[in-house]
């Protein structure tokens, strides 16, 4: 499990160069070059997170429309506009959580709730209060 969330995470820190259009730690593979411990991946993982953050906290639709130029690991040439590639990086970790998610439950250990709707539920509880709901009025409108 440790290796497939490695390997997300380099993938993450790749397009974050791809996205900065600076090369802020060079890599020849998506995977790393040896496993991380538990600690060493959430201390990456935690600023990897942040530099996510602070750039979409900070970008104008202008800019996430734009094509970048980039080379992939392997030499080949790409293009993806900024908002293409924070798609992949969304959709690449979700893809591989899904993934240790299934381990777990084939370990018998059941998977933690890795979904939008019960993240923000869970982050959010007031969500659940709603009274209103189809076909149903909300009592609070009256």
């Amino acid at each position: 499990m440790l290796d497939i969330l490695g390997h997300a995470n380099v993938v993450d820190r790749i397009f974050r160069n791809h996205l900065g259009g600076t090369a802020v730690e060079p890599f020849a593979s998506t995977s790393p070059e040896r496993p991380p411990s538990l600690p060493e991946l959430r201390a990456v993982v935690e600023t990897t997170d942040a530099w996510y953050l602070a750039f979409v906290s900070g970008i104008d639709d202008t800019r996430l429309r734009e094509s970048v130029p980039f080379t992939f690991v392997d030499g080949s040439k790409g293009t993806m506009t900024r908002e293409e590639m924070l798609l992949h990086v969304a959709t690449h970790a979700g893809y591989h959580r899904g993934s240790i998610g299934q381990i777990l439950e084939d370990l018998g250990a059941g998977s933690p709730p890795d979904s939008l709707t019960k993240f923000l539920h869970r982050h959010e509880p007031e969500r659940r209060l709603h009274a209103g709901g189809p076909g149903r009025p909300d009592p609070s409108a009256a």
